[in-house]
């Protein structure tokens, strides 16, 4: 046992030492600790700060919009009051207005007051359209030149057919030169009849 005596204290000062250690390390970890939470708050002071401005001015940015768009409401109010009031004298003015209107008395007003003082023209004489000159006294003779061309012809068909289905009958055209040249032989024939009569 005695032997032991010296490796028990050996032992002894080693576990000492390595207590001493031990604790140095542990009171460097604790300093190490005691930094990190000291940095950790300081940021979180900061950060909460940065923080709280933030919503401070976002809060601030929103009450300014809401003001304004308190203010754009009123005076879009006031705009469209202004408008229908506006628009009531107008009505008010229009019916008024109406009410006092006489076409009678605004027509002759017009009249004076966009007359011309130049005297009109005179009229001229009235004559008959050349077409209706013709007074039912006028003699055709045969040898008058009434055109008998192909185009007469077919218009006058033409005509027969549209005359003709309107009176719903077949309807023949009579030409003038034939009328006149019955005319003038009937004529003729009587004549010679009361020549032979009066012999």
């Amino acid at each position: 046992q005695l032997n032991k005596a010296p490796q028990i204290e050996s032992n002894i000062m080693s576990l000492q030492q390595k207590c001493k250690h031990m604790q140095a390390q542990s009171r460097e970890q604790l300093d190490n600790y005691i930094r990190a939470v000291s940095v950790y708050r300081g940021f979180r002071l900061k950060y909460d700060s940065a923080t709280s401005t933030l919503l401070d001015q976002l809060e601030q940015t929103e009450v300014d919009r809401s003001q304004m768009l308190h203010r754009v409401l009123k005076l879009y109010l006031e705009i469209q009051q202004v408008m229908v009031q506006q628009s009531l004298r107008n009505i008010d003015t229009i019916s008024k207005h109406i009410a006092n209107i006489d076409a009678h008395s605004d027509n002759m007003v017009f009249v004076e007051k966009y007359r011309s003082n130049v005297k009109k023209p005179a009229l001229p004489d009235p004559k008959f359209h050349p077409d209706d000159e013709d007074d039912g006294t006028k003699i055709y003779s045969v040898n008058d030149d009434i055109e008998e061309s192909a185009e007469v012809k077919y218009w006058c068909e033409k005509w027969r057919l549209v005359i003709g289905k309107i009176l719903e009958r077949d309807i023949e055209l009579v030409s003038p030169k034939t009328t006149v040249s019955n005319s003038v032989n009937g004529d003729t024939d009587n004549d010679d009849n009361n020549n032979t009569n009066t012999g």
